[in-house]
Protein backbone atom coordinates (compact mmCIF):
# COMPACT_ATOMS: atom_id res chain seq x y z
CA UNK A 1 0.00 0.00 0.00
CA UNK A 2 2.74 2.59 1.00
CA UNK A 3 3.70 1.97 -3.21
CA UNK A 4 1.14 3.99 -4.06
CA UNK A 5 2.34 6.98 -1.77
CA UNK A 6 4.64 9.58 -3.65
CA UNK A 7 8.09 9.80 -2.69
CA UNK A 8 7.66 12.66 -0.24
CA UNK A 9 4.65 10.85 1.70
CA UNK A 10 6.87 7.72 2.17
CA UNK A 11 9.55 9.33 3.74
CA UNK A 12 7.48 11.58 5.85
CA UNK A 13 5.78 8.05 6.76
CA UNK A 14 9.42 6.77 7.17
CA UNK A 15 10.36 9.43 9.32
CA UNK A 16 7.28 9.40 11.38
CA UNK A 17 7.37 5.38 12.25
CA UNK A 18 10.82 6.25 13.36
CA UNK A 19 9.94 7.86 16.21
CA UNK A 20 9.93 6.47 19.93
CA UNK A 21 7.72 3.76 20.62
CA UNK A 22 7.14 2.82 17.02
CA UNK A 23 9.14 0.07 16.94
CA UNK A 24 7.18 -1.79 19.44
CA UNK A 25 4.17 -1.25 17.21
CA UNK A 26 5.19 -2.42 13.88
CA UNK A 27 3.58 -0.44 11.05
CA UNK A 28 1.55 2.16 13.39
CA UNK A 29 2.89 5.64 14.70
CA UNK A 30 3.33 5.68 18.48
CA UNK A 31 0.78 6.70 20.48
CA UNK A 32 0.73 10.22 22.94
CA UNK A 33 0.57 9.33 26.39
CA UNK A 34 -2.33 9.68 28.62
CA UNK A 35 -3.17 13.76 29.78
CA UNK A 36 -2.01 13.73 33.59
CA UNK A 37 -5.27 15.34 35.40
CA UNK A 38 -5.13 18.33 36.53
CA UNK A 39 -6.75 17.30 39.74
CA UNK A 40 -6.41 13.76 42.08
CA UNK A 41 -10.60 14.66 42.70
CA UNK A 42 -13.61 12.72 40.12
CA UNK A 43 -14.72 15.69 37.71
CA UNK A 44 -18.15 17.20 38.07
CA UNK A 45 -20.57 16.11 35.47
CA UNK A 46 -21.65 18.40 32.61
CA UNK A 47 -25.55 18.96 31.73
CA UNK A 48 -25.25 16.18 29.06
CA UNK A 49 -23.84 13.95 31.52
CA UNK A 50 -26.43 14.51 34.52
CA UNK A 51 -29.20 14.21 31.55
CA UNK A 52 -28.07 10.87 30.44
CA UNK A 53 -27.34 9.85 34.17
CA UNK A 54 -31.16 11.02 34.50
CA UNK A 55 -32.62 8.89 31.56
CA UNK A 56 -31.18 6.35 32.58
CA UNK A 57 -32.67 6.41 36.34
CA UNK A 58 -36.05 7.32 34.45
CA UNK A 59 -35.65 4.67 32.37
CA UNK A 60 -33.37 2.19 32.65
CA UNK A 61 -31.26 -0.19 29.97
CA UNK A 62 -33.03 1.53 27.56
CA UNK A 63 -30.90 1.65 24.52
CA UNK A 64 -32.20 5.11 23.43
CA UNK A 65 -28.30 6.71 23.44
CA UNK A 66 -26.63 3.98 21.82
CA UNK A 67 -25.30 3.78 18.27
CA UNK A 68 -24.50 0.51 16.96
CA UNK A 69 -22.24 0.21 15.16
CA UNK A 70 -21.49 -2.94 13.27
CA UNK A 71 -18.04 -3.94 10.88
CA UNK A 72 -17.42 -7.22 8.77
CA UNK A 73 -14.28 -8.38 8.76
CA UNK A 74 -13.04 -10.99 7.07
CA UNK A 75 -10.26 -13.55 7.53
CA UNK A 76 -8.20 -14.73 10.81
CA UNK A 77 -8.74 -12.39 13.85
CA UNK A 78 -6.09 -12.37 16.88
CA UNK A 79 -8.49 -11.85 19.81
CA UNK A 80 -5.80 -10.77 21.77
CA UNK A 81 -4.32 -7.90 19.38
CA UNK A 82 -8.12 -6.73 19.70
CA UNK A 83 -8.43 -6.59 23.55
CA UNK A 84 -4.84 -5.30 23.56
CA UNK A 85 -6.27 -2.34 21.28
CA UNK A 86 -8.98 -1.69 23.22
CA UNK A 87 -6.87 -1.98 26.53
CA UNK A 88 -4.98 0.73 25.08
CA UNK A 89 -7.54 2.98 24.20
CA UNK A 90 -9.50 2.54 27.32
CA UNK A 91 -5.97 3.23 29.12
CA UNK A 92 -5.99 6.37 26.98
CA UNK A 93 -9.44 8.04 27.09
CA UNK A 94 -10.86 8.38 31.16
CA UNK A 95 -14.01 9.09 29.72
CA UNK A 96 -14.03 5.52 28.59
CA UNK A 97 -13.46 4.39 32.06
CA UNK A 98 -15.84 7.07 33.76
CA UNK A 99 -19.31 5.74 35.53
CA UNK A 100 -21.76 7.45 37.15
CA UNK A 101 -22.69 5.80 40.29
CA UNK A 102 -25.09 7.88 42.28
CA UNK A 103 -23.83 9.02 46.14
CA UNK A 104 -25.28 8.65 49.68
CA UNK A 105 -27.63 11.80 49.02
CA UNK A 106 -29.01 10.24 45.44
CA UNK A 107 -26.58 12.73 43.44
CA UNK A 108 -25.13 11.67 40.65
CA UNK A 109 -21.21 11.23 40.86
CA UNK A 110 -18.56 11.11 37.91
CA UNK A 111 -15.73 8.19 38.82
CA UNK A 112 -12.81 7.71 36.98
CA UNK A 113 -11.23 4.29 36.83
CA UNK A 114 -7.55 4.25 36.91
CA UNK A 115 -7.92 1.15 34.57
CA UNK A 116 -10.60 -1.19 33.16
CA UNK A 117 -10.14 -4.38 31.81
CA UNK A 118 -12.23 -4.47 28.77
CA UNK A 119 -14.63 -7.52 28.19
CA UNK A 120 -14.49 -9.16 24.78
CA UNK A 121 -16.86 -11.84 24.40
CA UNK A 122 -15.48 -14.43 21.48
CA UNK A 123 -17.97 -16.58 19.39
CA UNK A 124 -17.04 -19.14 16.67
CA UNK A 125 -18.76 -20.18 13.61
CA UNK A 126 -18.57 -22.48 11.28
CA UNK A 127 -19.15 -20.34 7.96
CA UNK A 128 -20.03 -17.35 6.67
CA UNK A 129 -24.29 -17.99 6.64
CA UNK A 130 -23.46 -19.27 10.81
CA UNK A 131 -21.93 -16.36 11.67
Amino acid sequence: MTDQLSPDRQALLAQRLRRPGAADRPGAAPARPPIPRRTEADPPLSYPQERLWFMEQYAPGTAAYTIPLVRRLRGPLDPEAVRGAVRVLTDRHEALRTSFPATADGRPAAVVAASAEPVLRVAEAADEPAA
